[in-house]
């Protein structure tokens, strides 16, 4: 199975995703987790990368698809969050295979106060919720302890940004 979850941010691609790749034992790659990692080693691709996502910016559409097209390679099942996310992504992509892309709609006020709420965990990546989903212990991660944070691109300006784009 090759599925695709599009949609606007914040509406439960990676909810979604994560859930049938858990029920299913398929891999799952969120694009903008592969960009996040990236971005983390620091390497020229990493700092250009963190130059846009950290102003709300889109990544070019060549840069994602070398970053998904790495993970799946060689796999016959996998489940992708985000991608292909425009049209210039869906062209550079045509030989990437999905059986189904499922579509997911939420209003952009939705979208701003589920992405602006949204905390992630700096040691193991768990995400919670201010409002929807805390967790036990204000600023601590209830699987690892870690430190939670709010990434740069959650800013309400910023989600504002992307949506527009």
């Amino acid at each position: 199975m090759k599925l695709t979850f599009i949609g606007p941010q914040g509406c439960g691609k990676g909810t979604q995703a994560e859930l049938l790749s858990k029920e299913f034992n398929i891999p799952m790659y969120s694009a903008g987790e592969l960009l996040r990692e990236e971005k983390k080693k620091n390497t020229t691709l990493g700092k250009k990368i963190a130059s846009l996502i950290d102003k709300g910016n889109l990544v070019p559409a060549e840069i994602i698809y070398k970053l998904i097209k790495e993970k799946i390679k060689d796999k016959e099942d996998y489940i992708i969050d985000g991608f292909p996310r425009d049209m210039s992504q869906v062209r550079i992509s045509e030989d990437i295979k999905f059986d189904k892309a499922i579509y997911l709609r939420i209003s952009d006020k939705v979208a701003v106060e589920r992405l602006s709420g949204r905390q992630n965990c700096r040691n193991c990546g768990s995400t919670y919720h201010l409002t929807f989903k805390k967790p036990k212990v204000s600023g601590k991660c209830d699987k690892c302890g870690g430190e939670l944070y709010t990434r740069e691109d959650d800013t309400e300006k910023a989600i504002k940004k992307r949506l527009k784009i």
